[in-house]
């Protein structure tokens, strides 16, 4: 379901009875705090992000990349670059 918070005019999608939201919660923590991946993760992710909002190919119902798409993909880029 896509929800656009009042105050931030933010886009978020939320669902419901999804048994591997924690997992995959995890996952994205553990990469973060990964001590070689994690401190050149969020820049990245932050350029792309822009980079494919600019574009208009940041929303996943309109054929856009999620962000956890986005964010395995920079975590596959670095393992294998760095």
């Amino acid at each position: 379901m896509k929800v656009v918070d009042r105050k931030t005019q933010i886009s978020v999608d939320l669902c419901f009875n999804q048994e591997n939201g924690l997992r995959t919660a995890q996952l994205v923590i553990s990469y973060l705090k990964d001590p070689i991946l994690g401190p050149a993760i969020q820049p990245m992710l932050y350029i792309l992000k822009q980079f494919l909002g600019m574009r208009h190919l940041n929303e996943v119902y309109t054929g856009g990349v999620s962000s956890y798409a986005l964010l395995l993909m920079v975590v596959h880029f670095l393992k294998v670059n760095v």
